[in-house]
């Protein structure tokens, strides 16, 4: 297996852990919660397993895609994944923490800047809101697996 497929398989193995945190949504109650007519029959959904299935065929092929390309353009425009490089190539497992290492603080700082900037977003979009909006918004985040 060349070096290509190998950062395909790695980066794809990766991306498809985020893919399957998917299933750890309960859709069933998910769906029950959103907003419906009054007059609405009920809706009859499949069976939980072959709606998990579904859920999870749509992103997966999406990520399979992305990674493709990703990996067939990254060099052309400069871009690089230096610990995931190391791992393809094989190299020794001191290399790839060496390289590892420089992208821990800008992820970790990125990581909190971004959960910040979202409950911000919350926070001062909040007033604009109707109650019943944001009653129904805190509903639907209780139906979402948390992430410790």
């Amino acid at each position: 297996m060349g070096y290509k497929s190998r950062l395909f398989l790695i980066l794809w193995l990766l991306g498809l852990v985020g893919v399957l945190s998917f299933l750890l949504v309960d859709l069933s109650a998910l769906i029950a919660a959103l907003p419906r007519p009054a007059d609405a029959p009920p809706v009859e959904l499949p069976p939980p397993a072959l709606l998990k299935l579904a859920s999870v065929i749509q992103p997966t092929v999406l990520m399979t895609l992305a990674v493709a390309l990703g990996v067939w353009l990254a060099p052309k425009v400069g871009l690089h994944a230096p610990a995931v490089e190391s791992l393809a190539l094989s190299e020794p497992a001191s290399s790839f923490i060496k390289k590892l290492k420089p992208q821990i603080i800008p992820g970790v700082i990125a990581g909190l800047a971004s959960g910040v900037a979202i409950v911000l977003t919350w926070v001062v979009a909040k007033p604009f809101f109707t109650a019943e909006f944001i009653s129904q918004a805190e509903r639907f985040n209780d139906l979402l697996p948390t992430a410790v």
